[in-house]
């Protein structure tokens, strides 16, 4: 990385350069060719990953609110025989929604603790990760509950799958 500065410090010092001859009539041949190339390489590959990541991490929130509305609407049977029995619709919201938190919860913390115990310490780039998947599951829970919620009993069961 201080490539530079070092040939600056060798001309500094006298040492002979190609076709230029300096007071110390040595020479340091440094084959900085393959050194730029790889360097070129990394860079390339560092920009790759700078536009690959956000796209990763919206992908990974998009694949939690689809899981999460799927989980949600396969339930829907017993969303319909919670409210036929009576069940309002803030506590199917909130026995739902509690059902949901617990398990992603309890399925990221299981996730996590596998990680370490195989892989070696959790970053806290992981632990952001997790986070705002997590986020984006609680968020399509909410949305597919509410939206089984706004409807009646009878249109519940009726919709096919």
């Amino acid at each position: 990385s201080k490539l530079v500065e070092f040939k600056d410090y060798l001309e500094e010092v006298g040492y002979s350069q190609v076709n230029k001859i300096g007071n110390i009539r040595e020479f340091v041949v440094l084959r900085d060719q393959r050194f730029n190339n790889v360097l070129n390489n990394i860079n390339q590959q560092m920009k790759y990953i700078d536009v690959l990541y956000p796209c990763l991490y919206a992908l990974i929130g998009i694949i939690a609110l689809i899981i999460s509305y799927l989980m949600t609407v396969s339930r829907k049977m017993e969303f319909a025989i919670m409210r036929g029995l009576g069940g309002t619709k803030r506590h199917t919201f909130f026995s739902f929604f509690t059902e949901q938190v617990i398990l992603s919860t309890v399925g990221c913390a299981f996730g996590l603790i596998i990680w370490r115990l195989f892989l070696g310490t959790v970053i806290p780039m992981h632990q952001l990760l997790i986070l705002g998947f997590l986020i984006c599951y609680f968020i399509g829970s909410a949305v597919s509950i509410a939206i089984m919620n706004s409807k009646i009993v009878f249109e519940i069961l009726s919709e096919k799958d």
